[in-house]
């Protein structure tokens, strides 16, 4: 062979040290994750096996971004294979990082390839819809992890009692139906009931509650040499002659069925009783676990302190409250039932007003009650109900009944959450049962022929209820303020918020107790005459005007 010139070889060096990235080694995104720097020889091999297909995203030095395998020209003899795509990752990383030695101006002399989208990247038939939003978070998600950021902000320890004697619960609810439902907004307020009801039997059942049950182990196994045999059917379906006619005697019935069997000479009784077919239980490993937990108490001094809403991208709404058993607050609902003046009191507040928003939208997202102090100190409780009405219609007459449905309901519901704090008692029952059942049978059907069948079962179950009763007086309880918001969605929402305080106690009072303070007035009367007495005296008779 010839030798090459030595200008053809400076060529040759140049063209090579030119096109160093030709053979240079590969990034890819396998399942998610960045692997690399790959060599060719490790390409070819990854190909084969299937890790790597024509739509994995590669990337090397000298590249402006992610592409597919399939798209570089260099990689086309590779592919020798042709394999499934794995389902790429939607969340792509950034090229790596150039080596050190390079510059800025180095960077920018780079050949302008261009920029794939990562979304147009990936093939959409191997995308699941999870995949296709690799950023949804549901709205359950959303308020767990609002109420985990509000409990750690606050050092707050679910089910803990904590140093002042308070113990905090959470739970979650989503809403029914979507907004696009006329009666969404009713479901957002059951939602928010489920929600508590869900902390007060946490409370209920870590606090009154008591727990009982049985477990059960049935074990049994055939290992014989003669576990297969069965003893000789006394079926008379089991004999030839009956069964040959079996078809013919299925489409009888009633009367007509045991004419035929008497025919037979075949007690319609006996058939009647029989089995179809024999099975011989070979191992059975049962087991099963049942368990009843009750419960039964007071739940005043259990109130709900911050709730919260949550929407996804779908429209799934999901509110989550939190709860807080405080004796203090116990102390104020008997103190109130009672009727004494409250102990619990604060140094300093503000007007109660203030404490109801301005903002309707926020009324809107507010449920159940709030524990404040007024300007005085004294404690109040601020109960926020509402429900909605839909009509759609021209008739005006309608559209304010359904209103003042809708306001009776709402002012109903306040008052009701008030009375859940002051005086409620509940009671919790939960059936747990759990049955997991491994059998294997041996089968003898009517023809005489043999077989066996292995039977796995798990049945889980649960039954709870929850039953709370109320009963409490309206004395003290006012309607502050009623209002109407019309959502983005057309939603008429009503509202009602209802205020106790001792105040508004000490007014119902004055009229319950009301009493006239009417007086008659006494008409004058003429003293009383003495005795009469003798007495020395001067008497006169008519004079004249002197002055003459």
């Amino acid at each position: 062979m010839k030798r090459l010139s030595p200008a053809l070889l400076v060529l040759f060096c140049i063209f090579f040290a030119d096109n160093n990235s030709f053979a240079a080694d590969y990034h890819v995104i396998i399942n998610s994750q960045q692997q690399g720097p790959i060599s060719m020889d490790q390409l070819r091999q990854m190909t084969n096996d299937g890790s790597i297909t024509k739509n994995t995203l590669v990337w090397k030095n000298g590249m402006a971004a992610w592409e597919k395998a399939g798209a570089q020209q260099e990689l086309q003899g590779v592919f020798t294979v042709a394999v499934p795509p794995p389902p790429p990752s939607v969340s792509v990383p950034p090229p790596p990082p150039l080596p050190p030695a390079q510059s800025v101006a180095e960077q920018a002399s780079l050949p302008n390839t261009t920029a794939v989208d990562p979304q147009e990247a990936i093939d959409p038939d191997a995308v699941t819809d999870l995949q296709k939003e690799p950023d949804f978070i549901s709205s359950s998600e959303q308020i767990r992890d609002t109420i985990e950021q509000f409990a750690s902000s606050r050092d707050i320890e679910f089910g803990v009692e904590n140093a002042k004697g308070q113990r905090f619960y959470s739970a979650t609810e989503t809403v029914s139906v979507d907004e696009t439902n006329p009666q969404w907004p009713k479901w957002r307020v059951v939602a928010y009931k489920k929600a508590f009801l869900k902390i007060q039997q946490t409370f209920l059942e870590s606090e009154y509650g008591n727990i009982a049950g049985d477990t059960l182990q049935d074990y049994f196994s055939d290992d014989s040499d003669n576990r297969l045999d069965f003893p000789k059917s006394d079926d008379p379906r089991a004999a030839s002659k009956l069964g040959e006619i079996w078809d013919k005697l299925a489409a009888l019935t009633g009367a007509k069925l045991d004419e035929a069997l008497a025919e037979l000479g075949v007690d319609p009784s006996e058939f009647n009783a029989a089995p179809l077919e024999q099975r011989k239980e070979l191992f059975k490993n049962n087991f099963i676990e049942k368990s009843v937990t009750k419960a039964a108490g007071g739940l005043n001094g259990l109130i709900p302190i911050k709730t919260f809403e949550g929407v996804d991208s779908k429209g799934n709404h999901t509110i989550g409250v939190i709860g807080m058993y405080y004796g203090k607050m116990k102390q104020l609902a008997d103190d109130i039932v009672r009727k004494r003046t409250p102990m619990l009191t604060k140094k300093s507040g503000k007007p109660v007003k203030t404490y109801i928003p301005e903002n309707k939208k926020v009324l809107a997202d507010t449920f159940g009650i709030r524990v404040v102090f007024d300007e005085q100190g004294d404690p109040a409780i601020v109960s926020y109900g509402q429900w909605s009405y839909v009509y759609k219609g021209a008739s005006e007459k309608k559209r304010v009944r359904g209103y003042d449905h809708a306001l009776k309901k709402a002012n109903t519901e306040s008052q009701k959450q008030i009375a859940n704090f002051l005086s409620s008692t509940a009671e919790y029952k939960q059936i747990e049962e759990t049955n997991a059942n491994e059998e294997e049978v041996a089968i003898l059907d009517r023809d005489g022929n043999l077989g066996q069948k292995e039977i796995t079962e798990m049945i889980d179950k649960i039954k709870s209820t929850m039953k709370v009763k109320f009963k409490a007086d309206l004395r003290g309880m006012k309607k502050a303020r009623q209002w109407s918001y019309k959502n983005e969605n057309g939603h008429e929402i009503v509202g009602v918020v209802t205020v106790w305080s001792q105040k508004n106690a000490d007014s119902t009072d004055r009229v319950r107790n009301w009493k006239s303070n009417h007086k008659s007035k006494a008409h004058a009367k003429a003293p009383a005459k003495l005795p009469s007495q003798r007495e020395s005296e001067v008497s006169e008779g008519a004079g004249m005007d002197l002055d003459f």
